[in-house]
């Protein structure tokens, strides 16, 4: 997705969340690839979203992260629940369906909670 227009790419990080819904619904939910492509594909949305502030495109990345891993949103802000949902997927990675790679998800929890948490 590095090297194609932004809409292309919006059009194929779309596709491939469906393609991880469905293999969710089919009862991959604890696949670690599946996990780590979720993780990959929200934390770029979230670098593309972040830094322009859109509130409605924050909802939608929020809705996509509950359709795939199920988290509540109750009346919290949606960087607090989108950070919460990346920490949660990250730790599960980490102690329970990629443990080989347990720091490197360690790592990656911190990092978004350092860049995109608390906003």
């Amino acid at each position: 997705m590095d090297n194609c227009e932004e809409s292309e790419a919006t059009s194929l990080r779309k596709s491939a969340l469906e393609f991880c819904r469905s293999l969710q619904r089919e009862g991959e939910s604890n696949n670690s690839f599946l996990l780590a492509a979720v993780v990959d594909l929200l934390t770029e949305k979230l670098d593309e979203t972040y830094p322009k502030e859109e509130s409605e495109t924050n909802e939608a990345i929020l809705q996509e992260a509950q359709t795939v891993r199920s988290c509540s949103i109750d009346d919290e802000p949606i960087a607090t629940v989108i950070d919460a949902f990346i920490h949660q997927i990250c730790k599960d990675l980490a102690e329970k369906h990629d443990v080989i790679r347990r720091e490197y998800w360690m790592f990656m929890q911190r990092d978004l909670s350092e860049r995109f948490g608390n906003k």
